[in-house]
């Protein structure tokens, strides 16, 4: 490696660097009230678990929801060296890196891919800026893992990084899919590289394909050992909460979205007989994981991230793409779209009042600290923002 190379390549991974704090201080910028305490949901579980099971504890499932979900119990185990009163604060910022390593990783895939920092910038931007995540998904360790499955949908898109870092893509496919199970539809990119049959590409896609199928099996299994129901059992399906519009929109725009990205795609096949397979993938995936969240959830805010994180995605690749008449037809769809992107995130770009509400996480703990001398209590309740989560007196020491 020359001179020359060096040094281009230690550009890269500055500006990469740089790009991890912008990405960061805009999400702490949107939660700076909610980086200080623990959102009612999942709790304090996961950390008890961390501090008192075996390592194995990770890959047990919940009776409620039935799922493994590893990511957040090892962000759960990453806190406990510290002190309990830094949990909350220490679990907000391990999972705001995670959404910023995110982004970056958008950044230069796609940038590779389409050879324009701005096109790849503009996408990358929506993980951080996505409007829905207001509700009680920014910051929240429990619901990291829907940006494994943005992540996972885009490595299974473009070959370009598990080509170079195939153990890195193999290694997020397993800890996505064994901590969400709707990650295999992630996966679904991926059939579109299986054609070539003797390439490398081919090679690594059955590879990542067998890991996300290997990881909804297990998935399968561990639900039907709990018990737990496939569709909650009290759903809400439309108007919702005191500012309707902002479920409605999150729910219906990026369906619509994606729904506009697939039809143009087609159009333009019709057109040329060429398919546009990254835009075409990402639109499906989008539109899939609404469907089948929506069936399975109903109304609710954390499986809207990833929809309109990947809708937007493909609108900015089917621009990229385009040519003619459909270039001018999808000029017309983006530069309407980001308008309203850019509205939305304005007016929903705090956290709202279910993360950012009631004490502070480390202030409880000096509380209920007093109350376990007071008392010799064993567990005490330490108040959220919505209900109380216990906490043992033996862990409040210093």
């Amino acid at each position: 490696m020359d001179l020359f190379t060096k040094h281009r390549v230690s550009r890269t991974w500055i500006e990469y660097l740089l790009l991890t704090l912008v990405f960061g201080l805009v999400l702490s910028l949107r939660i700076r009230s909610a980086l200080f305490r623990l959102p009612p949901d999942p709790g304090y579980y996961m950390f008890d678990d961390a501090r008192h099971a075996s390592f194995w504890k990770v890959f047990s499932y919940n009776s409620w929801e039935g799922y493994i979900s590893i990511l957040p119990r090892l962000i759960a185990i990453s806190t406990t060296p510290f002190p309990i009163a830094h949990t909350a604060i220490l679990a907000s910022l391990i999972t705001t890196l995670i959404w910023s390593l995110t982004a970056v990783v958008l950044f230069a895939v796609l940038r590779q891919f389409t050879k324009s920092a701005t096109l790849a910038f503009l996408s990358s931007a929506m993980v951080v800026f996505v409007p829905s995540a207001s509700e009680s998904s920014i910051g929240n360790f429990g619901n990291a893992k829907w940006q494994l499955f943005i992540l996972t949908s885009i490595i299974s898109t473009f070959p370009i990084f598990y080509l170079r870092f195939k153990w890195t893509a193999v290694t997020i496919f397993l800890v996505s899919g064994l901590s969400n199970p709707l990650a295999i539809v992630a996966a679904i990119p991926l059939l579109a590289s299986l054609k070539h049959e003797s390439s490398e590409t081919s090679r690594i896609s059955r590879l990542l394909f067998a890991c996300a199928s290997s990881a909804f099996v297990i998935q399968l299994l561990a639900f039907r050992a709990s018990g737990a129901h496939t569709i909650r059992s009290s759903i809400v399906r439309w108007w919702w909460g005191k500012f309707p519009i902002f479920w409605d929109f999150n729910l219906l725009f990026p369906v619509l979205l994606a729904a506009a990205v697939i039809g143009f795609v087609l159009v333009s096949f019709f057109m040329s007989r060429k398919i546009m397979w990254e835009p075409l993938n990402l639109a499906i995936t989008a539109l899939t994981l609404a469907a089948i969240s929506y069936v399975q959830g109903g109304l609710t805010d954390r499986y809207f991230v990833a929809p309109t994180v990947l809708s937007w995605i493909s609108l900015v690749l089917l621009f990229h793409n385009s040519q003619g008449i459909i270039k001018t037809a999808t000029s017309v769809l983006f530069f309407g779209t980001s308008l309203v992107f850019l509205a939305s995130s304005y007016v929903w770009f705090p956290a709202h009042s279910y993360l950012n509400s009631g004490p502070t996480w480390s202030s409880e703990i000096s509380r209920v600290r007093i109350e376990c001398i007071e008392t010799r209590a064993e567990m005490v309740d330490v108040n959220l923002s919505m209900g109380s989560a216990q906490v043992r007196c033996l862990d409040l020491g210093d």
